[in-house]
Parts: structure tokens; C-alpha cells; sequence
């Protein structure tokens, strides 16, 4: 509702009121948050003592839902001639740095709270004799074997690649704490 008044000949000049979209970022983590902590009380009933769990991280995504951001993102990806958007002058400006907030909070921060939220149930799970394991699925990369060793790239240097790179980089961090 916030954007619906910026329009397409005008989205360069766009500028956001960065408290206010923070206090919605948090007041939806807050959501996110007490959403999950309901879910793992619910999913410890159904866990018998030493069985293995594995937690699927499934939400990728994050483009913001907004008139003006699918037409300028579509001038970015697919334009051509007049109706093409530089990447670069999209992702410098309000709009585009919103997207970016976005889809890192939807594609890589949901699954670190879904880490950080379960240690709870993945001790007691632990405790019984079971073991726990998480996995994440984002868009846009592949792991590659470059001079014998394999590494993880992107597609797009776009916001699909960048919240998948940092999805990787909250499962270094798990694993790196024996997670």
C-alpha cells in the first residue's frame, strides 16, 4: 500500500521512508517468529523419542507486493531497447534496495530464525537419540568444480543470487556451531 502511489515514469525519484518500512521488517519478523515458535510446540507432540527430523527450509522468493515493482523488475530482467532498466540504476535506488531487504528476509533470514528457533526441540531431539538436520532451497545457483574444487555461483547478479548467497552463508554459520 505504501508504493501504490509511485508510478512508472516517476520510480527513479521514489523516495522511501526507511524508519517506516523497518518497523513493518521487524513488526513481520515478530510475526514470523511467534508463527514458528506455535508451529514447534505443536511438532514436538508428533515427534517420537529418537526419531531423526529433518527441517526443509522451502521459502524463497521476496518480491515486494507492489504494482510498480514486477514491471520495472520485468524492464531489468527482459527489457530491451526503451523499455530496458539498468541493473545497476534499479538496485541503487529506494525500490530496488527494498527488494533486496526483502527477498534476504524471505529467501535467508527465515531460515536462520528457523535455526535459531528450533535449538530447543533439536536438544530434546537429540537428547532421545535422534538426529537433526536442516536443508534450504533458494533460486539461482549451482555448485561448480573449478581447479578440483567445488564452489557455489549464482546465475543472475540479481537479488535471486544475492539471497542465495546468503542463504549459503546462514548455513555456514549452522555448521560451523556443529549444526
Amino acid at each position: 500500500d505504501y508504493l501504490k502511489d509511485i508510478k512508472l515514469t516517476d520510480w527513479e525519484n521514489a523516495k522511501l521512508d526507511w524508519k517506516l518500512i523497518e518497523e513493518s521488517r521487524q513488526n513481520g519478523i515478530q510475526r514470523f517468529k511467534k508463527n514458528l515458535k506455535a508451529y514447534f510446540t505443536e511438532l514436538e507432540k508428533q515427534i517420537e523419542p529418537g526419531k531423526n527430523v529433518l527441517f526443509a527450509h522451502l521459502m524463497a522468493g521476496g518480491v515486494p507486493r507492489a504494482k510498480i515493482i514486477m514491471p520495472l523488475m520485468n524492464r531489468v530482467f527482459k527489457g530491451s531497447g526503451d523499455r530496458h532498466i539498468a541493473s545497476e540504476k534499479f538496485w541503487n535506488s529506494d525500490l530496488g534496495k527494498l527488494c533486496q531487504i526483502s527477498f534476504n528476509e524471505v529467501t535467508a533470514e527465515t531460515y536462520r530464525y528457523l535455526i535459531e528457533l528450533s535449538q530447543e526441540l533439536r536438544e530434546k531431539i537429540i537428547k532421545s537419540g535422534g538426529h537433526v538436520s536442516y536443508l534450504a532451497y533458494g533460486y539461482h545457483g549451482t555448485e561448480v568444480l573449478i581447479h578440483n574444487q567445488i564452489t557455489w555461483q549464482t546465475y543472475t547478479p540479481y537479488l535471486q543470487g544475492w539471497a542465495k548467497m546468503r542463504l549459503e552463508e546462514v548455513s555456514v554459520q549452522a555448521q560451523e556451531k556443529g549444526i
